[in-house]
């Protein structure tokens, strides 16, 4: 086991699994074990929040492994077009998904309404950031073509929708487990 001290002054410990698998554990208590996926961290403003609360939210994933949230969906707009303050010098420092935008955002709520995540990478499992059968429409973005699935990692019922916004999903409203482009 190797220990070392990870962002914010937190403990964080990492342990060699085989298969290549890495499971990290910080003092914060987030956990997280998977193959070529770094650990995800939520942030409400400065604040690290639980995974399992990001469904309550207004998020994004463009800094992925780091989900970032706000109280609002107007708050979360201003941010992605603000440049990035963590840079210093006041330049907009892109991650890979940021140039390319996100390619969906879904709701809790049939119509476009409730809490919100706009999505710029595929989301595997979409339980380990609260999402888990939460999703009852969406909108795709910057020409996305957004799938859903049943199941975790691209398992089960698969949905297509195409690139139409779905206002109510039918028979998949709070059924989606994983999320990818088209």
């Amino acid at each position: 086991m190797i220990g070392c001290w990870g962002p914010l002054g937190r403990l964080v410990a990492s342990i060699a699994l085989t298969g290549g698998l890495t499971l990290t554990v910080s003092s914060a208590g987030a956990a997280a074990a998977s193959p070529g996926r770094p650990a995800l961290v939520a942030y409400l403003g400065a604040q690290r929040i639980p995974l399992g609360t990001v469904a309550s939210y207004h998020c994004h994933d463009r800094d992925y492994p780091v989900i970032r949230c706000f109280l609002t969906a107007a708050d979360r707009a201003a941010e992605e077009a603000a440049p990035d303050a963590r840079s210093g010098s006041g330049a907009v420092v892109a991650s890979p998904a940021a140039l390319i935008g996100p390619y969906v955002r879904w709701y809790r709520d049939a119509n476009d309404s409730g809490p919100s995540f706009e999505a710029y990478v595929y989301e595997a499992d979409l339980a380990s950031i609260g999402w888990d059968n939460q999703i009852s429409s969406f909108q795709p973005l910057n020409g996305g073509h957004p799938l859903w699935w049943a199941g975790a990692n691209r398992t089960g019922t698969q949905w297509d929708w195409g690139t139409a916004p779905m206002a109510t999903l039918g028979a998949a409203n709070d059924q989606i487990s994983s999320a990818d482009k088209g």
